[in-house]
């Protein structure tokens, strides 16, 4: 995972981009994702859509939808490890 652009991307192991979380997506201060997988994988049909004003905008009839799996963790900072772990230097 990868955030740039006000937007978190997911990028396979070559590091090409292969989906994005949603701009409103944020993790906790002090958070990173250090992990991620697919958790799973779903379609989505423009005909399942209810709103007509956001049914027109849609650029296909059908589409895939990633569920990622994140595995966040506390981002390494020295000077607050050691403070929570009492040590002085």
């Amino acid at each position: 995972m990868l955030h740039k652009d006000g937007r978190w991307k997911a990028l396979d192991h070559e590091g090409r981009q292969i989906g994005r979380m949603a701009r409103n997506r944020t993790l906790p201060q002090g958070m990173v994702i250090t992990r991620a997988s697919v958790q799973g994988i779903f379609i989505r049909w423009a005909d399942d859509e209810e709103d007509e004003e956001r049914k027109r905008m849609l650029r296909s009839e059908t589409w895939e939808v990633v569920v990622p799996r994140l595995f966040p963790s506390r981002e390494s900072n020295p000077t607050m490890d050691r403070l929570r772990t009492g040590c002085a230097g």
